[in-house]
């Protein structure tokens, strides 16, 4: 479906009760949420699918984190299309799968600070990649303070998993 087509439809949500997005893959805010927001979308920002060249991404990425060693290009595609299917599959997140879809790779790392590890490493990791995929276009970090020592990670939270599955 073109731009247009998506501008020009109505943005009334079908979600199942047990979605936790909408048929054009938004989140669904919680109720629970206290900042403001738009409970059924406005469509406002709409964003293209890229298409994906994993070549293209990996080599990209690996310029920046170095990981050739630990997974290739093909572990790679077979990885990202799995958590796609596994997504499709799932009825609670089925829906996130209509939205942009863009793989990407979180090297093996330890961290004592992940504040200082999105300062240093991942924040100027993207910006290098970003230039390299997007030349005429600028990288922007708003962020007027260093993000050292500010930053935590709720116990039970699924970032906690993400954490230490990056560091086996």
């Amino acid at each position: 479906m073109s731009v247009s087509k998506l501008e020009q439809s109505e943005s009334v949500s079908s979600v199942s009760s047990l979605s936790s997005f909408d048929e054009h893959g938004r989140c669904i805010p919680l109720d629970s949420l206290t900042a403001k927001s738009h409970k059924k979308t406005r469509r406002y920002f709409q964003l293209i699918q890229p298409e994906v060249d994993y070549q293209k991404i990996y080599d990209r990425l690996n310029a920046c984190f170095n990981f050739k060693e630990q997974l290739s290009v093909s572990d790679f595609q077979s990885r990202a299309e799995a958590i796609l299917e596994k997504l499709k599959n799932d009825s609670a997140y089925s829906n996130i799968t209509h939205g942009v879809a863009v793989p990407f790779i979180l090297p093996k790392a330890v961290y004592g600070d992940i504040g200082s590890a999105l300062e240093n490493d991942y924040i100027p990791a993207v910006a290098k990649s970003f230039h390299e995929k997007f030349p005429d276009y600028s990288f922007t970090n708003h962020s007027p303070e260093s993000l050292e020592a500010k930053l935590k990670i709720a116990d039970g939270s699924r970032h906690e998993n993400l954490i230490a599955a990056m560091k086996k």
